[in-house]
């Protein structure tokens, strides 16, 4: 995105192909330094917007016209990487036996050729496509069709930036006259008709395009002069808005023009990380992603949601969601299993992105969604051996016999395994374990194991494990869990325990077949029962995502769907059991709109996805987002995320913020290393914290311990 890219041979200027002298890229790497930090993660400068042009812009009344740039500023790209649409060109020309990628590199070679003959300008399709079939021996017949083709795509993959009509239509009721500028291979004659289409054009506006003009923005700014000699209007008269800090911005201000950096449609940082810097397939995933997270980051922006929580859920929990859902449905067709459910909570944003996806993607395999949860299935597990149940509920501190005491009274902890506290309560009491506190860090772990070891406690358990496996079969059963089919079962993941836990009940009762679909593995932990899973981020030893990939994805596809806490029989019939207290997590502002916008990405992305891009492993580029929000948050974006609710257990009842400022008198305690107090989330925890602070922490931590431990930058 953006202006003489250096990483790709071929240069796009707002979706022209221009070649820039060292000079030129000298100076568009200075002015792009200036502008590298956008505290939004979309850019500095001004929305498109009529409160930002009421609020900010110079007074209207001393301007008599104002231009725009096209590309990236009123419209954008559906598939924004590099030759993407050159590749979809080629497909349809394989019908004349041309090869799509040959195609690709000769159409990027020749506009490279063809600029450096025509400096100053952008050289017209025509004289692209000469140089195309020149070099792959075409008939003319075959140039003509090419020209036509490309100019039928490019048009048909433009979209207009949300606010841009409201504000242009604003602008003219004040009176304000209207220009569109830009450096484009098409001429007036073919933008135009689309730009009107759009809603941006207006029959009294001026359209100035540097291939019909013979001048250009970026190489010299002739393009405005002849602006201001077909306008009638003096420099110091008009105002420029664009996106390009080089071609709308130094270069209208060396001609005299004012000018108004608006730079939300170029792809964020996140964004822009999701596309393939070279030539590839034409199915990748990544691209169709990126384009369709940026036009609903800016839907959302003109329906008022935080730019913060835009870029974020557009950039990160989106790709992440349809890259997940969309490998799903490739291992269950190369597996051939008979359907998919999805389980509860986390699992409820992958279901809502797979039912959203094109039969290309999921080959018509049914998906349901089940209410399931690690408080169903815990106890359920062990009636088929007690033994090995508590031996590998003991196993480490995090194991699931063992996770949380520290966090909830016993009684609490009682209360998750339906155990009755005035009946067993006396047994942990015996053992010094008061039911009102959780269980103090510094007791031995034998003393706990030693209460489930107790005769009085193991039948209770035992009569409690029989009674919850007889509803959770039944559950299965009506759920279809007990077919005797092969089925897919997708869930957000971690440890794997439940996905043990689950296939142990349902595979003793039947003769069906689950196979596991998450997210990723977190730790390895000794499961309770053997189970088929494949993780799809990221495995327990796999070098780490980010430093803590539970509090991510976790916020990231957080529901507003009650905890479920287990079953019960009612009116005859076995039901979820949901909580009923407060949930923060589930009232956050952010779940509403953190659905909404990834649904909204899925949706745009569906007409353009096809078979091919079933297979496109883009992980890759998905942990590299990740890790960009994680490790590298702007303030901005740390200061909305941190005060988003995370729950620390899986009951709600142990609920903090995701982190917080660090205090100075917290810094004695972290520079030696004796925890984060809490904190799930580090680096926005210090990107929050006084500079002063922040300054302490990194420099510390990077020059006692060499690494970063969370943390990318200062």
């Amino acid at each position: 995105a953006g202006f003489l890219s250096t990483r790709h041979p071929r240069s796009r200027v707002n979706g022209s192909s221009l070649r820039a002298d060292a000079g030129v890229a000298g100076a568009v790497a200075t002015a792009r330094a200036k502008l590298a930090r956008r505290d939004d993660g979309a850019a500095t400068g001004l929305d498109l917007s009529v409160d930002a042009l009421t609020h900010h812009w110079p007074a209207l009344e001393d301007i008599e016209l104002v231009s725009f740039d096209v590309f990236d500023t009123l419209v954008v790209r559906n598939r924004p990487a590099p030759g993407a649409l050159d590749l979809l060109v080629g497909e349809r020309l394989a019908a004349d036996e041309v090869d799509p990628l040959a195609y690709a590199v000769a159409r990027r070679d020749a506009a490279t050729s063809a600029a450096d003959r025509v400096p100053g300008r952008a050289p017209t399709l025509d004289t692209i496509m000469t140089d195309v079939g020149r070099v792959l021996g075409w008939a003319p017949a075959i140039v003509r069709r090419a020209v036509e083709l490309e100019r039928s795509i490019d048009l048909e993959h433009l979209s207009a930036v949300p606010a841009a009509a409201d504000l242009l239509a604003a602008l003219r009721g004040r009176g304000v006259r209207l220009a569109m500028v830009s450096d484009m291979h098409l001429g007036a004659d073919v933008l135009g008709p689309r730009l009107r289409e759009l809603g941006l054009l207006d029959s009294d506006d001026l359209l100035l395009v540097s291939c019909d003009v013979g001048a250009s923005k970026a190489q010299g700014g002739a393009l405005f002069t002849e602006l201001i000699s077909r306008s009638g209007c003096a420099p110091d008269r008009l105002l420029h808005v664009g996106n390009d800090p080089w071609a709308d911005h130094a270069m209208a201000r060396k001609h005299g023009i004012p000018t108004k950096l608006v730079r939300t449609a170029e792809l964020t940082r996140f964004e822009g990380v999701l596309i393939s810097p070279e030539l590839a397939d034409r199915c990748d995933l990544g691209s169709v992603i990126a384009g369709a997270a940026r036009q609903a980051r800016l839907a959302a922006l003109d329906r008022e949601d935080p730019p913060v929580l835009a870029s974020v859920v557009a950039g990160v929990a989106a790709p992440a969601m349809i890259g997940f859902a969309t490998w799903v449905a490739h291992r269950a067709a190369e597996l051939e299993l008979d359907r998919l459910v999805f389980l509860s909570r986390n699992g409820r944003l992958p279901f809502e992105v797979y039912r959203r996806l094109p039969t290309a993607i999921t080959t018509d395999r049914p998906a349901s969604y089940v209410h399931l949860s690690r408080d169903a299935v815990r106890l359920a597990s062990a009636a088929a051996d007690i033994d090995a149940w508590i031996s590998c509920g003991h196993e480490t501190s995090s194991s699931f016999l063992r996770q949380h005491t520290e966090l909830l009274p016993v009684s609490q902890f009682l209360a998750k395994l339906r155990l009755d506290a005035d009946a067993v309560g006396p047994v942990f009491e015996e053992h010094d374990f008061p039911l009102d506190r959780p269980v103090a860090r510094e007791r031995p772990a034998g003393d706990w194991r030693a209460c489930f070891d107790d005769p009085r406690f193991r039948s209770a358990l035992t009569a409690q494990a029989e009674a919850d496996r007889e509803l959770l079969v039944e559950y299965f059963h009506d759920c279809g869990l007990t077919s005797g089919e092969r089925i897919g079962v997708v869930d957000i993941g971690w440890r794997g325990q439940q996905a043990a836990m689950m296939t142990s009940v349902a595979e003793s009762a039947s003769d069906v077949e689950l196979h596991h679909f998450h997210l990723g593995r977190n730790r390895a932990e000794t499961l309770l029962h053997p189970v088929r899973i494949e993780r799809y981020l990221f495995d327990h030893d796999d070098p780490p995502v980010v430093d803590n990939a539970v509090g991510l994805f976790e916020t990231m596809t957080a529901t507003a769907e009650p905890g479920m806490i287990g079953l019960r029989r009612v009116d005859g019939r076995v039901e979820p059991w949901f909580r009923t207290a407060p949930d923060p997590v589930r009232d956050s502002a952010h779940v509403a709109p953190l659905h909404r916008i990834v649904g909204e990405i899925t949706e745009r992305c569906a007409p353009m996805l096809e078979r091919g891009h079933r297979s496109d492993d883009i992980r890759a580029r998905i942990i590299e987002t990740a890790q960009a929000f994680w490790l590298d948050p702007s303030r901005a974006e740390a200061a909305y995320w941190t005060a988003l609710p995370f729950e620390r257990d899986a009951s709600g009842r142990a609920v903090a913020t995701l982190g917080e400022a660090v205090r100075a008198s917290d810094l004695v305690a972290l520079l030696a290393r004796r925890g984060w107090e809490g904190r799930q989330w580090i680096a926005g925890s210090i990107a929050v914290s006084h500079p002063l602070t922040r300054r302490a922490i990194v420099s510390a931590r990077r020059l006692g311990t060499g690494r970063r431990d969370g943390v990318r930058s200062g």
